[in-house]
């Protein structure tokens, strides 16, 4: 241990003692990403969010579009031996082949949703014409 006069400045730079900054860190976009794009993909319809830009198909399309470039990121973060990034960014192309393996019950399952927004909106419908009596 250096003792320090006062006044007197040391150079620590080069201190055993300091510990290492870490430079990698977890990501939250992937996850974001697989989220926001599982999200539309399952409601664009269901809300009327569809449109020809919404559609089911293109939503695909850029949930795929991002998966590669999540696989791009994931072998940058390989190269640069950052793992915890690595982790984080293999959630968003592992969303996608979990998806577009299970097609037919996101399929469905935003078939569901359609069904269940319009049953919804009959509900609401008859107990505002019921309030209204």
């Amino acid at each position: 241990m250096n003792c320090i006069n006062q006044g007197e400045f040391t150079d620590v730079s080069n201190s055993v003692d300091m510990a290492v900054a870490r430079t990698d860190r977890i990501l939250f976009w992937p996850v974001g990403l697989a989220v926001v794009w599982f999200s539309l993909f399952i409601w664009s319809d269901a809300f009327g969010l569809g449109s020809e830009y919404l559609s089911p198909p293109l939503i695909f399309l850029y949930w795929l579009i991002s998966a590669g470039a999540g696989v791009l990121a994931c072998i940058a973060w390989i190269c640069q031996r950052a793992w915890r990034r690595l982790l984080s960014t293999v959630i968003l192309p592992a969303s996608v082949l979990l998806a577009g393996f299970n097609l037919p019950l996101v399929w469905r399952a935003e078939k569901y949703l359609v069904d269940f927004s319009a049953a919804h909106s009959i509900h609401h419908g008859v107990i505002d014409r019921r309030s209204k009596d």
